[in-house]
């Protein structure tokens, strides 16, 4: 496809004399770079708000893994699962900041490599099990340097249908950005 950034493409089947058959196929397509990695887990769907550490997961619950451009939740879902985020935060200005996220159908924890480390100390946890109910939580307000990258991982327990993470990047006053830009 010639197309720039996303579309989608909506398929249904008719008969010879023009009826739509059964069901409809609808398909995503990007031509953006995938810099968000996935592994999706499963999980016990008993835990409740509680998002588990999806890094101490044992190998044998991982179902999948691939590569996404932008940080999002499933397009749709039917069951209970972890989906683990991992990416880079590229910073685009020296300054004071603070992630804020929001979650429908699920729950996430957000944390970001502030000493750059590579590892994911305590502190680095910034927001832990969010709501269910889109109502924004705010981190804690961090220093981050221009052109610095930082290792950003999402831990988000999919709820059904349409579990939505949704995470933001806001500096001082300003207003909030969607991350994936970033």
């Amino acid at each position: 496809f010639k197309l720039s950034g996303g579309f989608s493409i909506r398929a249904q089947l008719f008969s010879p004399d023009d009826k739509p058959i059964d069901g409809q196929t609808w398909e995503f397509f990007n031509n953006w770079e995938s810099r968000v990695n996935v592994t999706e887990y499963e999980i016990d769907r008993r835990t409740g708000a509680e998002v588990p550490d999806l890094l101490k997961l044992p190998k044998s619950a991982i179902t999948s893994t691939y590569q996404m451009p932008m940080l999002r939740g499933l397009m749709r879902n039917v069951e209970i699962r972890g989906q683990l985020c991992l990416s880079d935060l590229i910073v685009p200005e020296t300054g004071d900041y603070q992630i804020v996220a929001k979650t429908q159908s699920g729950h996430a924890n957000i944390y970001l490599d502030l000493n750059q480390n590579k590892t994911w100390d305590p502190d680095e946890k910034l927001i832990t099990n969010t709501p269910n109910s889109e109502a924004p939580i705010t981190s804690k307000t961090f220093t981050l340097t221009k052109g610095q990258r930082y290792p950003l991982r999402v831990d988000h327990k999919t709820g059904m249908p349409r579990p939505v993470v949704l995470v933001y990047l806001k500096k001082g006053d300003e207003r909030k950005r969607e991350i994936s830009s970033f």
